[in-house]
């Protein structure tokens, strides 16, 4: 089954790999995490879960997975908006399981917007002008490209676009992500009044194409 290949593969590694300890900081999948930016809901009462509950009732009828089911994190960012990150418990739990058998000790569990954010922070976002300078960060993997908008390391915006390398033999697909991304650009424009994106950032692997991103940032006229 794939939760043995899972298992066995990351033992490999950490056998045969340059690894040293046992405690590890693992990232959940694009392809399952729903993310999702709203407007703060009003709370009518002061209840400890009052928040909680009045994000999930405003996300659940969008959710692919049943509400009862969710475990939901949201992040404040700015005018007064949250992202909304869910995952099925089920799929948590699966992974819990996979690192225990494979006798790791879990740190964290993180999801993939905060580790481009923090790719930016760390690499690319030194000078003081940066700190106040919205961007795009764009990583095209082979099946999804997954998109953040950030301010430093605030996190603003984050969409998964199920269109990869893989699909990006023609200008007509590349087209098809152009206009994907620019429609994550409206969405941003429209929930924060003051955001204009001034840098567009590529965190690609090795085998992204360089044509294909420079065409990308010539389409959507970011520098």
């Amino acid at each position: 089954t794939g939760q043995k290949w899972a298992i066995d593969s990351i033992s490999e590694l950490t056998t045969n790999g340059e690894f040293s300890g046992r405690e590890v900081i693992a990232a959940l999948p694009a392809s399952e995490v729903f993310i999702e930016l709203i407007k703060m809901p009003k709370i009518k009462n002061d209840k400890p879960m009052g928040n909680t509950e009045a994000v999930l009732s405003k996300i659940k009828h969008k959710l692919p997975f049943e509400a009862e089911q969710v475990m939901i994190k949201y992040i404040p960012t700015e005018q007064e908006n949250v992202l909304v990150i869910a995952v099925e418990r089920a799929k948590i739990d699966r992974y819990l399981a996979i690192y225990e058998k494979a006798k790791l000790q879990i740190k964290s569990i993180d999801v993939w917007p905060a580790a481009l954010t923090n790719s930016y922070t760390s690499f690319f976002s030194r000078r003081k002008t940066d700190i106040e300078t919205v961007v795009m960060l764009v990583d095209i993997k082979s099946s999804r490209t997954n998109t953040v908008i950030c301010r430093h390391k605030n996190l603003l915006f984050a969409r998964s676009i199920p269109i990869g390398r893989c699909l990006l033999e023609t200008d007509e697909a590349i087209t098809r992500l152009v206009l994907e991304l620019t429609a994550c650009r409206r969405q941003f424009g429209s929930m924060y009044k003051r955001g204009q994106i001034g840098r567009l950032i590529f965190l690609s692997g090795l085998d992204a194409d360089k044509e294909i991103c420079k065409t990308i940032a010539k389409k959507m006229e970011i520098p």
